[in-house]
C-alpha cells in the first residue's frame, strides 16, 4: 500500500465487512486492487459494484502483480444471459459488475 490510509481501508474493508466509500483522486484502485487480489483466490463470492468501466484497469494492474489468469475477476454486464450470470455466480471468485445485472 502506497500510503497509510490505503493500508488502514484495506484493513477496515477486511474486518468490517467489505463497504468502502472514498472520495474522488484519494486512491480507490489502489485499495479495490488489493481487495480482489485478496479474494481472486477464494471460495467466495465477491462483487465489485459500478467498476466495469475500470476493469481493464483493474485486470493489468492484477495481471502487473503476477495474478494468473484464470484467477483475474470477471466482468459481469448486461451482455451475458442469465444463464451465463448464473454459472458465474455459481462459480464464485471476484466478480466486476454493473448493478443493473443484480436485478
Amino acid at each position: 500500500m502506497s500510503l497509510p490510509y490505503h493500508a488502514e481501508a484495506f484493513k477496515k474493508m477486511v474486518r468490517e465487512d467489505g463497504l468502502l466509500v472514498m472520495g474522488r483522486g484519494r486512491g480507490l484502485m489502489t485499495v479495490v486492487t488489493k481487495f480482489i487480489r485478496l479474494c481472486c483466490n477464494k471460495d467466495m463470492l465477491v462483487f465489485v459494484l459500478n467498476a466495469a468501466d475500470d476493469y481493464d484497469r483493474i485486470k493489468d494492474a492484477l495481471l502487473a502483480e503476477r495474478k494468473a489468469p484464470a484467477d483475474l475477476p470477471r466482468l459481469a454486464n448486461n451482455e451475458l444471459s442469465l444463464d451465463e450470470r448464473s454459472e458465474l455466480y455459481d462459480r464464485g471468485r471476484s466478480i466486476i459488475s454493473t448493478t443493473r445485472v443484480l436485478v
